[in-house]
């Protein structure tokens, strides 16, 4: 079954790939905007991946923390094998919904200033799983032909408990974002309750600082910081930061 899912998987990235065979990559936008706009608390890996030849071209010796794995071992194929059951069919669905939500929707100049997002569970260990965010961008295209993306992949079992998740494009560089996109290429907004301050504060919180270190960070009284952590449970109506923090990622809000 695995392996039938593997193939449907590379013929669907080589699919969007168009067939296209760039080798020469220069870097067509600065990986650090999509890092500054990607979340990456607690472990985490990055990788680039080569589409026309289906092959992982660079991955981060950070895989081990969080897929128990060296960057050697790490492909489609590990991930395709390892993906927890039930999420195995939301991967490929969720690709396909990209496949066919980028050329109808995104200009292909806009295509690098987009982040897909999603998360899933992979297998680490003997009936062990760990839930993990996966962010990618386009790094390298050719019209609606992507030839290169990068990834940065979280663990967020520590911050997500629950199986839900939903497949979102987030626009960079002040372009609008598209959430929960569905089948049939419907999607809905996703609007923070929270203020921008109240947001970097619950990041830092995410982060594991407390109340006097985010003041001495954002150079703030801790009174302050404490008047914004209650602001944050009352709009997002928690009753934890473990569970404030936990709707906001679900809610890219963070």
């Amino acid at each position: 079954m695995k392996h039938k899912t593997l193939y449907k998987a590379k013929e669907m990235y080589l699919a969007i790939s168009g067939g296209k065979s760039l080798t020469d990559f220069h870097g067509e936008i600065e990986l650090s905007t999509f890092l500054l706009n990607t979340f990456h608390i607690g472990d985490h890996f990055y990788f680039i991946y080569y589409l026309p030849d289906q092959k992982i071209e660079y991955c981060s010796e950070g895989v081990t923390d969080v897929l128990n794995i060296g960057p050697e071992s790490f492909s489609l194929e590990f991930l395709i094998e390892n993906l927890h059951p039930e999420d195995l069919p939301i991967f490929m669905e969720f690709e396909r919904r990209l496949i066919n939500f980028l050329p109808s929707e995104i200009d292909s100049m806009n295509l690098t200033k987009y982040k897909v997002v999603y998360d899933y569970r992979v297998k680490v260990g003997k009936n062990s799983y760990k839930r993990i965010m996966h962010q990618v961008i386009t790094l390298q295209n050719d019209d609606h032909s992507v030839i290169r993306t990068f990834g940065v992949f979280t663990d967020i079992t520590h911050l997500k408990r629950s199986e839900k998740t939903q497949l979102d494009l987030i626009g960079l560089r002040g372009l609008p974002s598209y959430y929960n996109i569905q089948t049939d290429g419907s999607y809905s907004s996703s609007i923070s309750p929270l203020s921008d301050r109240e947001t970097e504060i619950l990041s830092l919180m995410a982060e594991g600082y407390n109340s006097q270190e985010i003041a001495g960070i954002m150079r703030i009284a801790k009174n302050t910081v404490d008047n914004h952590r209650k602001s944050i449970l009352k709009k997002t109506e928690c009753n934890s930061s473990i569970e404030a923090m936990a709707k906001a990622l679900d809610g890219r809000w963070i």
